[in-house]
């Protein structure tokens, strides 16, 4: 998903508290994300943010998201996908 970000949004994240399994991890996230307008007379940036869970699985030694919310609504209502 991260990668087919557009270039015009820049994302952060802090780790606000973390569970951690052997194969399995939730973290709760501060998102933060700012987002370029795209038209050509206001090229300001608009900043979001909010607080969402991730849900990770373990797969030999590579970690993988396999659950984000509410953030990926949030994002995709920004950016129109």
């Amino acid at each position: 998903m991260f990668d087919r970000l557009p270039p015009e949004v820049h994302l952060f994240f802090d780790i606000r508290s973390m569970d951690l399994g052997t194969s399995d991890a939730t973290l709760e996230v501060r998102y933060y994300f700012k987002i370029k307008t795209l038209t050509a007379e206001n090229r300001k940036f608009q900043a979001i943010k909010g607080i969402a869970t991730l849900n990770l699985l373990k797969s030999k030694e590579k970690w993988f998201i396999s659950r984000i919310s509410p953030f990926i609504l949030d994002l995709e209502a920004k950016i129109g996908h």
